[in-house]
């Protein structure tokens, strides 16, 4: 098919590629990438893995829960890095240097020998050698070719995260019940590399108008008038308490549930539903944020994610604990779409990388603190009444912070009149 005529968005130029637009061949791209990239492979299948690394070795439910506590405070090492190296080098490069790097470190983790600092030292490497896959990376390229439709675009770009947790720990239940886990360790370091390397390499790429243009200067590595805008500020410490409770929830939910009286089978399945629900989440809130302003739309996800972990830390089991799955999942679908979304419009695109990784490293921190804490919390009370109210308390924090936001400053925001676009338009 013959390409037609180059048509001008409202901030770039961009083309069509066959009967897939660049584009949305791009957001495509960054799907597949993600779903079989660190935020999923790492971060969504850790729970998974705790049971049984602990019935191998027996250190018990707190240290092995600190390895996503190391994981998370690593990511707050690398997400800056991750940032500074997209703005400046681009964000292919970045991405494809680390594809290998991600997928060997994680399948080492198969070598396990029993001695924890090698868990511990692996999760260490593991964000460090994935530096260019966290989702900053392909939150920029998508956003180098959207301005009407960003919100939906980022959703698409960042539903592989949900995609991935949907379907991982199936995969991981499956391999489990033929193998074991350190089977089930390689395998998937194996299946990060062959999904995700052609995904970028024919897909993932940015809008070359747009990035020239959006090149920050070599001089300067910040804007230091950026950090004089209290919104940076509110996200920062919104972000702090969604990783809190998003982490917290990623790491120990399997126990939660199984505490609660779900069977392991279930807990599985819960989990799986998990993912499912992240998916919604991510979907609906890119559609939502094409239309409301983010101040309005994610107080009420935080707010139902408060209700569900209230639920939990009743006891709540059967369909409740489902509806408390689902609940939490839209709120962890929420959260990267949002940060992918408000950067732009807040920010701008050309420091987009470096600000991205700063939210994002003071989400980890949140997470990192989250994680170790809620296993600090149960072990002391015997239970995880105390901790999930305290999750509860958060996520109604956050709900404020987002609320008190200001109108979008940047020249990128989307005017009331757009909304009513094609769906697929820019």
């Amino acid at each position: 098919m013959s390409s037609v005529d180059h048509e001008r968005s409202d901030e770039a130029l961009y083309t069509h590629c066959g009967k897939l637009d660049r584009g949305w061949a791009c957001a495509l791209g960054s799907m597949l990438a993600l779903a079989a990239g660190p935020s999923t492979v790492a971060m969504m299948t850790f729970g998974v893995f705790v049971p049984h690394l602990n019935n191998s070795f027996n250190w018990g439910i707190t240290a092995t829960a600190f390895g996503a506590t190391i994981m998370s405070l690593m990511i707050v090492v690398a997400a800056p890095i991750q940032g500074w190296l997209v703005d400046r080098l681009g964000t292919r490069k970045v991405i494809l240097a680390s594809i290998p790097l991600f997928g060997l470190s994680f399948a080492s983790l198969s070598l396990l020998t029993g001695a924890i600092w090698q868990f511990y030292l692996a999760w260490v490497a593991i964000p460090l050698f994935a530096v260019g896959l966290w989702p900053g990376s392909y939150a920029k390229a998508t956003s180098t070719w959207f301005d009407r439709r960003l919100g939906l675009a980022v959703a698409v770009a960042t539903l592989g995260i949900g995609l991935g947790g949907a379907a991982l720990p199936l995969l991981i239940g499956a391999i489990l019940d033929a193998a074991n886990w350190r089977t089930a360790y390689a395998a998937l370091g194996f299946v990060a590399i062959l999904i995700s390397m052609p995904a970028v390499y024919f897909w993932v790429h940015e809008n070359p108008a747009v990035a020239a243009a959006a090149k920050p200067p070599k001089t300067a590595l910040w804007n230091w008038n950026e950090f004089r805008q209290p919104d940076l500020y509110k996200l920062l410490l919104g972000f702090v308490f969604l990783g809190f409770v998003s982490t917290s929830m990623l790491v120990h939910q399997v126990t939660v549930l199984t505490e609660n009286g779900v069977s392991p089978a279930n807990t599985l399945r819960l989990q799986a539903l998990l993912g499912f629900s992240t998916i919604a989440g991510r979907l609906l809130s890119g559609w939502m944020l094409d239309r409301f302003h983010v101040r309005f739309m994610m107080p009420v996800y935080a707010l139902l994610s408060a209700v569900a972990l209230i639920c939990l830390a009743q006891g709540a089991g059967g369909v409740i604990a489902g509806l408390a799955a689902v609940c939490v999942g839209l709120l962890l679908g929420a959260e990267i779409d949002v940060l992918g979304f408000v950067v732009k419009r807040y920010f701008g695109l050309s420091r987009y990388g470096s600000l991205y990784g700063l939210i994002f490293a003071a989400f980890q921190m949140g997470g990192a603190s989250g994680a170790a804490a809620l296993g600090v919390m149960r072990t002391s009370a015997g239970n995880y009444h105390a901790a999930l109210m305290l999750l509860a308390a958060l996520s109604v924090a956050a709900a404020l912070i987002f609320f008190t936001l200001a109108p979008y400053h940047s020249s990128g925001s989307a005017p009331p009149k757009r909304i009513k676009a094609p769906i697929l338009a820019r």
